[in-house]
């Protein structure tokens, strides 16, 4: 409990397990820019569909990532998640929990710049440092549904996770970013 860990001392684990879920298929290269995923969205949701991400970087051919190369494109990273596989678990706080991956986007994990989202870099932690409970905010619930599949991914038993009620004000949702005492 008393060991420090800064997350921009693992950079190169978590390359090496991101190297490792790229060769198994679970982590790929997608190019739109967010303006293009925003119309997507907007698309999407004027026919009354949820905005989901249609995976249209699967369909990309190594000739089509060559020219997006050649023109200067970075790809964003995002985990393919199994949508064969129901993801549920025993939230220590809100009791069984129950997601249907093909109703959620592939998460973004990694900038076109290279940096880090949260979620997978969170999932190695967890496992490497042994993590047994993890106690969040309920807003984070779609968040363990995601990380569950990549725990399966890497291969490593998830912690048990808590999602307990929010703590609100009269903006909202209390914030630090919003200065909230």
């Amino acid at each position: 409990p008393d060991q420090l860990v800064r997350q921009s001392d693992r950079f190169a684990l978590y390359q090496a397990r991101f190297d490792e879920l790229v060769a198994a298929g679970r982590i790929y290269p997608a190019y739109e820019s967010a303006q293009e995923l925003a119309l997507k969205r907007k698309v999407q949701l004027g026919r009354g569909l949820p905005p989901i991400y249609d995976r249209a970087a699967l369909a990309l051919t190594d000739a089509d990532r060559a020219a997006l190369a050649d023109d200067g494109v970075m790809p964003h990273w995002r985990f393919r998640l199994d949508h064969d596989v129901p993801i549920a678990w025993d939230d220590l706080i809100r009791g069984p929990q129950r997601f249907d991956a093909a109703t959620m986007s592939d998460p973004v994990i990694r900038r076109a710049d290279g940096s880090w989202l949260y979620m997978l870099p969170s999932a190695i932690d967890d496992a490497d440092l042994g993590i047994t409970h993890v106690v969040r905010g309920e807003d984070h619930v779609s968040n363990t549904a995601l990380q569950l599949q990549m725990f399966d991914a890497l291969g490593v038993a998830p912690p048990q996770f808590a999602h307990e009620a929010l703590l609100t004000g009269a903006e909202g949702k209390l914030s630090k970013r919003l200065g909230s005492l």
